[in-house]
């Protein structure tokens, strides 16, 4: 059996833990919930990136906020089939906010190549616990 949040308090959260923007940073292996462990990709700076405010989902996920303006992530250092996770960042305290440990992307690319979300194709989602 699942459990979490309703949809409203998902939103409240999703909005409280990403306004403001947050650092991306992409990992070839995830770390733990508490960000120690895995490995991080070097060689890249982490895009700051805005979400538009959180909504209910569909597809068993309680509720997705979504980029508000494309980013680019410049000359990334490995190829998106090595990203394993992505974590969010605090921009000015580096504090990890978020770590989603399955991340789908828009569209491929390759090592070296500088990866465009267009506004709305980066999603984060809270889903049931299960």
């Amino acid at each position: 059996m699942a459990s979490g949040p309703s949809v409203p308090t998902g939103c409240d959260i999703l909005d409280m833990v990403l306004t403001g923007g947050v650092d991306v940073h992409f990992w070839t292996i995830a770390p733990d919930f508490t960000g120690v462990g895995g490995t991080e990709v070097v060689g890249y700076t982490p895009p700051t990136v805005v979400f538009n405010p959180a909504e209910a989902a569909t597809g068993g996920q309680i509720a997705k906020a979504t980029n508000a303006a494309a980013f680019v992530v410049v000359e990334m250092p490995v190829a998106s089939d090595a990203v394993a996770a992505i974590s969010l960042h605090d921009p000015a305290t580096d504090e990890l906010k978020w770590l989603h440990d399955s991340p789908t992307f828009p569209a491929a690319w390759a090592v070296g190549e500088s990866p465009l979300f267009d506004a709305g194709d980066f999603a984060v989602a809270l889903v049931p616990a299960s």
